[in-house]
């Protein structure tokens, strides 16, 4: 199901209660970083929707030792409200670049989009990225600034994924 742009503005209009309260699930991945998963249907209006969710992917910094030298990977933030299969709103952030195809005739059509970023359901499906200044990067400012634009509550608020420890050597 493709969504136009209208219905999508309409879901995000609506107010959003996340169905579960937050819970990060470890998400199986073929990396040695360890991601973090909370996924929930939404409630409209006091009904369960399974076809409107909330989705927020994390992953902290985590070392990589390469020629015996170590690196620290950044943090990845993605969260966002989905309808079906389409997302239609949401706020990511990575140290790796987005790339905006260049025929769209949106702002930033055709540039590389790097750090907190926006995408917001175009004619262009969730392909399109805007950069979006916070003057707190981190998961809970992320998911709070996410709420808050697509008329979401968490249920119970936010809670913070398990941490990371690594070993020194």
């Amino acid at each position: 199901m493709t969504l136009t742009v209208a219905e999508a503005d309409a879901i995000l209009a609506l107010k959003k209660e996340t169905a579960k309260r937050m819970e990060w699930l470890l998400k199986p991945n073929k990396s040695g970083a360890r991601w973090y998963q909370y996924d929930t249907a939404c409630k409209i209006d006091n009904e369960i929707r399974e076809d409107v969710y909330f989705r927020a992917t994390w992953r902290g910094e985590y070392p990589v030792t390469i020629n015996e030298r170590t690196i620290w990977k950044s943090e990845y933030i993605a969260c966002g409200i989905f309808a079906s299969a389409n997302r239609i709103f949401s706020i990511d952030y990575s140290d790796s670049f987005h790339s905006n195809k260049s025929n769209t005739g949106l702002p930033y059509a055709g540039q590389k989009i790097r750090g907190v970023h926006i995408h917001k359901w175009t004619e262009y499906k969730d392909k399109y990225a805007e950069p979006l200044q916070l003057t707190n990067i981190s998961l809970e400012a992320i998911i709070n600034e996410l709420s808050i634009r697509s008329n979401t509550i968490i249920t119970n608020g936010f809670v913070s994924p398990p941490s990371e420890q690594f070993p020194l050597f």
